[in-house]
This record gives structure tokens, sequence and C-alpha cells, in this order.
């Protein structure tokens, strides 16, 4: 499986964007500088000379530790002045956007599509299929628990993000309205459009670079007994020029996303497959805002939601999910535009879900019964969001058609209302996770309240991380993960489930440890760069 998004914003998206949502690649850029500063594992400890030219070696060491260290440990780690270590929170948190959600999402659904691959290289296909009651069923083939290993609907999802964010900026400047904005508008599209290419294919070239090494040493192929995947097994080469020559063959290869066909992978990394949806998938936002940007805000959705409708019976599910994306950040900005101020003031709710104090009667009866009102209106809106994201979850987590899904309890009605188009290009299982991803995505951006789950430190944490969580897991997985899995499995006895299971699950450990690690300096030294890079390359050429 893959993933897809990586999902960015207006200018410098890509479904896993790492900054927040609502930013532009310069914004991203001072919120990378801003991340990356360099806080704490500074001074010297009681063992340490008065005199730092004395021993130059240990202030060397700890700029290198402190460079190769997890970023969410500067904040908080910093050395004592007698010795030791101690801890100091971050004293001023960044204010978070109204679209910071999108960030945890999007880490989220990276942190899944890890798991998803996980799960494909210690166990069997049959993990994945429908939930039927039978004795071999397993807890995590149960109904929207399912999601916690399963691949493409997080796909979708990263696409829809992709198509919010890439679309918000210039979207909000045209509903702005004024021709200085609208010319800021067109300047935010060209700029995208022209930094998209580089920021989606910059990093992975670069992050993958160890791949080869591992192919010509031949630590890479194999398979555990019974898993459903194979790992990725380029062919080993005579020479290691000769292995980097044919990866910068297979490079260029990938960056040329427009001669690729259905069903084309990249030999280093399999699960960059969703690249190039990607790239033609932002072509197409930035043609649509700039073939729509004279139009009337109303004109603009109908004929969005016109092609979206179309691509979708057409089985252009990326180009269904790009558009969707456009579509609900047109949609939420229009509302947003046409209601501002226009709220009667003693009303008790706003577009975004908060909440306003209503006008109170002098008498305690007509106090109560406002308070009264007041609570029942904001329970039941809850309770309408809650249940609606999840029937939308129980919707996205769809079985797989090829692993009994049709036949599944629960997703049979489904099954029998999918356009036969979906059926004939044998993607009937695409068909309502990806209705339901673009669901999902409109659903939280209309509440506040779940937001909250993506909101929190260790969802944006992933956020910043996820595009190169995306890039950097599969070589980690299917090279040392391989390796870790036989060597703990055969350390515990495979010849039992529980000693195959508490194998992998070591293996597991070990395998994330490194993952995280490898993302996290990813994301400061490959990541955040490129897009420093795209952003200069652009004002190096555009005329003053």
């Amino acid at each position: 499986m893959a993933y897809s998004d990586v999902a960015s914003h207006q200018s410098d998206g890509y479904h896993l964007r790492t900054t927040n949502s609502s930013s532009s690649d310069d914004d991203y850029s001072k919120e990378a500088d801003s991340a990356l500063l360099e806080v704490g594992l500074r001074g010297c400890g009681a063992g340490s000379s008065k005199n730092p030219r004395q021993w130059p070696w240990r202030s060397w060491l700890r700029r290198a530790l402190r460079k190769l260290s997890p970023s969410f440990l500067h904040p908080w780690i910093r050395r004592k002045q007698h010795g030791g270590w101690e801890l100091h929170p971050n004293p001023k948190p960044n204010p978070l956007s109204s679209t910071a959600w999108l960030d945890g999402l999007r880490g989220y659904a990276a942190f899944f599509v890890v798991w998803h691959h996980i799960s494909l290289l210690y166990f069997p296909w049959s993990l994945h299929g429908g939930y039927e009651g039978r004795e071999t069923d397993r807890l995590l083939q149960l109904p929207i628990v399912r999601l916690a290993i399963s691949g493409a609907p997080h796909v979708f999802v990263f696409f829809v993000i992709s198509g919010y964010a890439l679309s918000h900026k210039t979207l909000r400047l045209l509903q702005e309205g004024g021709a200085d904005k609208r010319e800021e508008a067109y300047a935010a599209l060209a700029s995208s459009a022209f930094r998209r290419h580089p920021r989606l294919f910059v990093p992975p070239v670069v992050l993958c670079l160890p791949v080869p090494l591992l192919a010509y040493a031949g630590w890479l192929g194999g398979q555990m007994p019974g898993a459903a995947a194979k790992a990725i097994d380029p062919t080993p080469l005579a020479s290691l020029s000769e292995q980097f020559v044919d990866y910068a063959r297979a490079a260029l290869e990938l960056a040329d996303p427009l001669a690729h066909r259905d069903g084309w992978t990249w030999v280093y990394n399999t699960s960059l497959w969703t690249l190039p949806h990607e790239f033609r998938g932002s072509l197409l936002v930035y043609g649509a805002l700039l073939a729509l940007s004279r139009c009337s805000s109303i004109v603009r959705l109908l004929l969005t939601a016109s092609m979206a409708v179309w691509a979708l019976y057409h089985v252009h599910w990326p180009q269904f999910l790009f558009l969707s994306g456009m579509l609900l950040a047109d949609s939420r900005l229009h509302s947003s535009h046409h209601t501002q101020g226009e709220e009667d003031p003693g009303s008790s709710s706003t577009l975004d879900g908060e909440w306003k104090s209503a006008a109170v009667s002098k008498h305690t009866n007509g106090w109560k019964s406002t308070v009264t009102c007041k609570w029942s209106n904001r329970f039941l809106q809850a309770t309408i969001q809650v249940m609606s994201y999840l029937f939308i979850l129980y919707v996205l987590g769809t079985p797989p058609w090829h692993l009994g899904g049709d036949k599944t309890p629960g997703y049979i009605w489904l099954a029998q209302h999918v356009p036969s188009p979906y059926i004939d290009a044998k993607l009937a299982d695409y068909f309502w996770p990806s209705i339901a991803a673009v669901a999902l995505v409109f659903v939280l951006d209309r509440s506040p309240l779940l937001q909250r789950l993506f909101m929190t430190p260790f969802a944006r944490y992933l956020g910043r991380i996820s595009y190169s969580l995306y890039l950097v897991h599969i070589p980690i997985l299917q090279g040392l993960g391989l390796w870790a899995g036989q060597f703990f499995v055969g350390l515990m006895g495979p010849e039992t489930d529980s000693g195959y299971v508490a194998g992998v699950a070591a293996a597991v450990v070990v395998v994330w440890a490194l993952v995280v690690w490898a993302a996290d300096l990813g994301w400061r030294f490959v990541d955040a760069p490129a897009v420093r890079f795209a952003g200069w390359a652009h004002r190096m050429v555009t005329m003053r």
C-alpha cells in the first residue's frame, strides 16, 4: 500500500505537509525555522572545564548530539549547572491556526499507513479481510478498528487534505475581493505552481539515497513466513557506481510523473506510487483555480462540484479527491465570508461552532430557559457530530472486495450500490471510502469539538514529520524490519502464535524507534530545507 500525500498547503502543499495548513511556503519557512531553533542542551556540567577551549571536543560532541537527537527532546532537556539533567517546559507555545487540525489529521494518516505496511510485512492478507464472526477472525478486522492497519483509506484522506490545503490561500484572497487581493491571489497561485515539483520530489530522492547502498550490499529482499508482502528488492548490480547510476535513472523516472501509467511503482521505494497522483492532482487544482478565478463564488462552487462528480463517476478517483478538497475549502470560506457579521446578536452559535452569549432576560425564568436551550443545542450538535464521525469511519473502513469485503456483514448494501465503472475497473472497494474521506474532512472542518483530537502535541508532531515519515519508513521497515523480525521471532520461538507475536512486537519497537528518529532528521535536514530551496529558486527567477 502506499501513501498519497502527502498533502500540503497553498504554497507548498503536499499531503504530508509539516506546517499549519493555512500557511504559505514563506510562512512554512518561518515556522520551520522557529521549530528547528536549537534550544536546551546548552551549558556545561560540573565535570567540564571552566575554560571552553581546554576541551573543544566536548563542545563539538554536545552540538553533534543535539543536532542528531529527536526534535521533541530539544525544548525539554537542558544541562544542569552542577551536572545531571533537568526538564524545562517550553515557555510560549506558538498559537495554532484555525486549520491546524489538518496537519494533525495528516499526521495520524501517515502514522496508520506505517502500521499498514508493518501488518503486510509480518502477517498474512487474511488479517485485512472483513469480520464475519468466524473463529479465525481477529479484533483488528472489526469495523472502524480495522482502520488502524488500513492503507488506502488514509491515502484518500491525504488527497482530500491536499486539495483543501493547495487551494485555501488563493480562495481566501479571492473571497476577500478587491483588485489588490486578486493580484495577490494570482501571485500566490503562480508561486505555488512553480514550487510544487521540487517540494514534492527533492525530499524522496535525497532521503532514499541509502537504498541503493543496501541493495548493492544485498541487505534487501526476503519475506516473513506466510506474510502478505515481500520486502523491496532492487536488483544488485556489479559495482556501486552502476547501482547509483541506476538509482539516478530511477529518480528521473520518479520525477517525471506525467509519463507514468496506472500500476506504476518505484523499485527503490514502493510506497511512492502516490507521488505522480499527487503532482497531477496538484496541477488540476491549480488549473481549476486559474480557470474559475474570475467567476463568482456560487458559480465556482457549482462548476467545481460538477467536475468532482464527473471525475468520481468516471473512476478518476484521485482527481475526485483533489477537487473535493478544493470544493470543501471554497464552501467553507464562502460560508464564513457571507455570514460574517450577519448573525443575530442573540443567537447561540456561529459558523465555527463557537457559542456566543445570548441575550438574557432579567427575569430568573428567562435566564434558566435561555441556559437550558443553549445547553440542549450544544449537546444535540455535539451528538450529531460524533455520530456522523463514527459512521464515516465505518464506511471509510470498507474491507477490500478481493478479501471478501462485498460479502462482509454490514457492508453488503454498500457493495450492492457501487457504480458499474468501478466494478469493471476492479476498483469497487475505492468508491465508498473515497466518498467517506471527503465526508470526514467536511465534518471535521465544521466541528471544533472533533478538531481537538487532531490538535494535540502528539498529533501536531506527527504532522510535522509526516512527509518524512512516509518517505523513510519503507526502506527501514523492509530492511532492518525484516531482519529484526526474523531475529526476534527466532529468539522467541516461531512454533507458537504467542512466540511469533512476541517476536514481531519486539521488532516493531526497534523499527518504530528508528523510523521516528530518521523521520525527525529527514524533516529538519531535508524536508524543511527543500521548501526553503523551492522558495529561493522562485524568488531568483521572478520578475521584480
